[in-house]
C-alpha cells in the first residue's frame, strides 16, 4: 500500500473530502494545482435555505423546477426557479430511503437513486411508475454516488464501493439488463448537451483502500472510456457537465469550478475558494439559467454561483 496517499474516512454522507495532509503532501497538491484565472468574478451566495432541507445532495433543474434529493430527510424537494418551495416530489407519498442522486430522461420521467438499497425509483407526473433493483448495490459496502440517463434510455449509476468487484459503473439498458463498465473506478457522472455521458474519477483505488489521489474525466462511448483527460493530483471531482459546448468540472478537493474545451483541454478556472470549514460541504453543482447551483450537504443550503453585481 502506498503510504503517501491520504485515505478517505467513510461516513454516512458517503464522502468527507481530504483529511490530514502533511506539509510535504500539501506542497505537492499546490504544485499540481490548475492555474487560477478568474475572468468572470463569480461569487457564491445563499439561494435556497429553509426547514425542508437538511442534507441536500443530488440536484436537477428541468428548465422550470429545481429538484433536490435530501438524503437525511428521505425526500426530494421541488422549488421554482426563484428558489421558492413548491412541493415534495410524489406529493410526499413516495417513501424514499436515503435518496442521493437524481436525473431525468427525454420524456420528463425523473429517476431517483437511493444510496444503499439498490433501488432506482422512476416518477412521472408525481406518481412512481417503476422501481428498478440492482442487487449488487445491496451488499452493505456499496453506495450510489450519481445517476444519469442517455438518449437511448440507458441508466448509468456510479458508486463508492469497498467491494472490489463493484468498483465500476453499472448500466441498466432498455431491456433492464445489467452491464458494467470499467474496473477500480469510483466517481461521478454527467451528461452533455447531446445526451452523451461523462464519467469523472473521484477517488483512486489502492490494494486495500480508497483515497484521494489520481483522477481523470472521460466520455463513455459503447460502454468504454474514451478521450481520457488527466486531472491534477487530489483534484477529487464532484460534478461534471457541459454547457455551450464546453465541459465543466467542480473539484471537491480544491473547491474550484474549471472549464475545458470539448477535447478536454483546460481553458480557465471561473470560480475558486480557499478550502475552509465553511465550504467543506460543497459538492454537487449544476448549470442553472445563466448561473450555477451547488449543494452544501453539511449546512443544508443550496447556493447560487453567479456574476458579482
Amino acid at each position: 500500500m502506498k503510504k503517501k496517499y491520504v485515505y478517505i474516512l467513510m461516513f454516512l454522507s458517503l464522502f468527507i473530502g481530504l483529511v490530514g495532509c502533511t506539509a510535504e503532501e500539501e506542497r505537492e497538491v499546490m504544485d499540481l494545482r490548475i492555474e487560477f484565472v478568474n475572468n468572470r468574478n463569480l461569487v457564491r451566495s445563499r439561494f435556497i435555505e429553509d426547514a425542508n432541507l437538511a442534507s441536500p445532495n443530488g440536484l436537477l433543474f428541468d428548465g422550470a423546477y429545481i429538484y433536490i434529493a435530501d438524503t437525511e430527510k428521505n425526500q426530494v424537494v421541488v422549488y421554482d426557479k426563484y428558489g421558492e418551495f413548491v412541493r415534495f416530489l410524489g406529493n410526499g407519498d413516495i417513501e424514499f430511503n436515503l435518496p442521493i442522486a437524481i436525473s431525468i430522461n427525454d420524456y420528463g420521467e425523473i429517476f431517483v437513486a437511493e444510496r444503499s438499497t439498490g433501488i432506482v425509483r422512476v416518477i412521472a407526473d408525481d406518481i412512481q411508475i417503476d422501481e428498478i433493483f440492482i442487487d449488487e448495490i445491496r451488499d452493505g459496502m456499496t453506495y450510489v454516488t450519481d445517476i444519469e440517463i442517455d438518449l437511448q434510455g440507458n441508466i448509468y449509476i456510479s458508486v463508492l464501493s469497498f467491494n472490489s468487484s463493484n468498483q465500476r459503473i453499472f448500466v441498466i439498458n432498455e431491456q433492464r439488463e445489467l452491464i458494467t463498465i470499467g474496473e477500480n473506478n469510483v466517481g461521478i457522472l454527467g451528461r452533455d448537451e447531446t445526451g452523451g455521458i461523462f464519467f469523472a474519477q473521484t477517488y483512486e483505488v489502492f490494494e486495500e483502500s480508497i483515497g484521494s489521489g489520481n483522477s481523470f474525466f472521460s466520455r463513455i462511448v459503447d460502454n468504454e472510456f474514451v478521450e481520457k483527460n488527466v486531472l491534477p493530483y487530489r483534484y477529487a471531482p464532484a460534478s461534471i457537465f457541459s454547457r455551450n459546448g464546453l465541459i465543466y468540472t467542480f473539484s471537491h478537493g480544491m473547491t474550484q469550478l474549471d472549464v475545458f474545451d470539448i477535447e478536454g483541454n483546460y481553458i480557465e478556472t471561473i470560480f475558486e475558494e480557499v478550502a475552509s470549514s465553511s465550504n467543506t460541504g460543497l459538492f454537487y453543482i449544476i448549470p442553472f439559467l445563466d448561473s450555477f447551483l451547488v449543494t452544501d450537504r453539511e449546512s443544508g443550503v443550496v447556493y447560487i454561483i453567479r456574476d458579482a453585481e
